[in-house]
């Protein structure tokens, strides 16, 4: 009789990578979505820059996602370098089409929370706050900048929430993770 094929223990770092291939899966689809969302609403002058690059930006999101997914399956080395080359280029196009979009008008400050939460996941304490402190640094300024061009803005309480609720999720993954 032949032995019953032994299922193979997986260690933490097939789990990492595991989960940093999920993230990059869903960075791939996010990007397909913006792309054919903004490229459908730069017609009827979506945002405030009329000559922002919409569709070219959106290409090179969905090509630098191809390219992470491809990295994180085939060069297993390098894990917090993968994952914070990552979310810097999440938190960069997101940051560069939300403030072309309007701002806290344009609703996209919610596709934060993807390379946030990744980054809550993967990536160590430190760093995971950086980036959270990062964005909400990006949407404060943002904020305050329409404030100073217009005095109607009144976007500043949803944009102090959002950076609230990121700080939270960030803490909140980290008790999860400790009990």
């Amino acid at each position: 009789m032949s032995k019953p094929a032994q299922i193979l223990p997986v260690g933490p770092q097939d789990t990492f990578w595991r989960t940093l291939q999920t993230f990059n899966v869903t960075r791939f689809v996010i990007a397909v979505v913006l792309l054919a969302y903004l490229s459908a609403n730069t017609k009827k002058s979506f945002g405030t820059l009329e000559e922002f690059p919409y569709q070219e930006t959106c290409v090179i999101y969905l090509l630098l996602a191809v390219v992470f997914a491809i990295l994180s399956t085939y060069y297993k080395r390098r894990l917090l370098l993968q994952v914070a080359s990552e979310m810097a280029v999440d938190i960069t196009v997101i940051s560069m089409l939300y403030v072309a979009a309007g701002g806290a008008k344009s609703g996209l400050a919610i596709l934060y929370l993807f390379p946030l939460a990744g980054g809550a996941i993967l990536a160590p304490l430190l760093l995971a706050l950086f980036f959270v402190s990062v964005v909400t640094i990006t949407l404060l300024a943002d904020s305050g900048y329409r404030i100073l061009k217009s005095a109607t803005e009144d976007s500043t309480f949803q944009t102090g929430l959002y950076g609230a609720a990121f700080f939270a999720a960030r803490f909140l993954n980290a008790v999860l993770d400790d009990g």
